[in-house]
């Protein structure tokens, strides 16, 4: 059984792990597991593209596997907003640093990675008194397994 989506995952949750936001570190986890510790970095589901059987693999013999991951950071806002952003901001910045200069897990599961794109985003939540802001990071994985 191909549980590449699987073991991705795990690369990246490793690297979300490895970033802080300000001096706090990031809290990773894999899928989205409610209930969590900010900051937080969560890898989602990816979207999983296969080539199209009337188009061409890379190579002779490949089997092209497209993922994309959202990879979400989470912060509170905070009684200091500005500051919570710009720390967030850099948190993003610094996760699509290291996947510029991905671990060799992901260098071993992978023929090519990158951030595609970082959304920001605010999340209101059931508490009033809390508030969500994040960065939806989408990292693009190309793999022949």
């Amino acid at each position: 059984m191909n549980k590449i989506h699987d073991e991705l995952a795990d690369g990246l949750v490793a690297v979300l792990g490895g970033i802080t936001i300000g001096d706090q570190p990031v809290t990773a986890y894999k899928w989205s597991e409610g209930g969590i510790r900010r900051p937080a970095g969560v890898v989602e589901l990816p979207t999983i593209r296969r080539t199209q059987p009337d188009e061409a693999e890379d190579h002779l013999g490949a089997k092209d596997w497209h993922l994309v991951f959202p990879c979400v950071l989470y912060v509170e806002l905070g009684k200091n907003p500005a500051q919570a952003q710009a720390r967030l901001a850099q948190g993003a910045v610094d996760f699509i640093g290291a996947i510029d200069s991905p671990p060799d897990q992901l260098l071993e599961l992978s023929a090519d990675l990158k951030v595609i794109e970082s959304t920001p985003f605010v999340e209101p939540t059931q508490s009033e008194a809390t508030v969500l802001i994040g960065y939806e990071t989408h990292v693009s994985v190309l793999t022949f397994r």
